[in-house]
């Protein structure tokens, strides 16, 4: 059992018998177009946000591009936000080495990683935490994945304070995020070792 499995729920992040009524199933076509479409669960009463203006694209060629943005708090900037971004495949690296690498480029502190398997197929997801943001440090549980030559990044966000009261429900959403559409996978999870010549 890992230090950090408490905070990448797996077998309790989904809905009991008496929840199932606590949620919802989402389903969204973003201005990617309909290859991008996708669904997941959310919380009732949970928001959908909309995509700040500057950040709304219908090409994902270079950084990840956001093209889902839901938190149980309406305000602007809220402290605690799932988010689903995509961007196209820049290299041939493993699923692993580009996590590290946009956790690097980000700032981010990664704690743990590991393979593991979403309703969307076969991802790699870590812990990660950024010490200095306007909300003071958070914790975030990432997660990325490819499909057809499309790097799709899954993140729960949220103040340290309140990372535990919110990671199950925002587990839950992650571990249900499918694409409608999948192009399947193409790209290793971990490196692979050289071939023999």
């Amino acid at each position: 059992m890992s230090d950090y499995d408490s905070d990448l729920p797996i077998e309790d992040a989904v809905p009991g018998p008496g929840e199932k009524d606590q949620f919802r199933n989402v389903r969204l076509t973003p201005d990617a177009g309909p290859a991008y479409a996708y669904s997941l669960l959310i919380p009732v009463g949970w928001h959908g946000l909309a995509i700040p203006e500057e950040a709304r694209t219908d090409t994902v060629e270079t950084k990840f591009t956001p093209i889902g943005l839901f938190s149980p708090f309406a305000k602007p900037m809220p402290p605690v936000v799932l988010s689903v971004g995509v961007r196209l495949m820049l290299t041939a690296n493993s699923i692993a080495e580009q996590f590290l690498e946009h956790c690097a480029e980000e700032g981010y502190e990664v704690l743990t990683m590991r393979p593991q398997e979403y309703a969307a197929g076969a991802v790699v997801e870590g812990l990660a935490r950024q010490a200095d943001s306007p909300l003071g440090p958070l914790k975030m549980r990432l997660a990325m994945f490819e499909d057809g030559g499309r790097l799709f990044g899954l993140s729960a966000m949220a103040p340290e304070n309140l990372y535990a009261e919110f990671i199950r429900p925002l587990s839950l959403a992650m571990l249900s995020f499918e694409l409608v559409m999948p192009q399947g996978q193409q790209i290793p999870l971990a490196p692979q070792p050289p071939s023999d010549a």
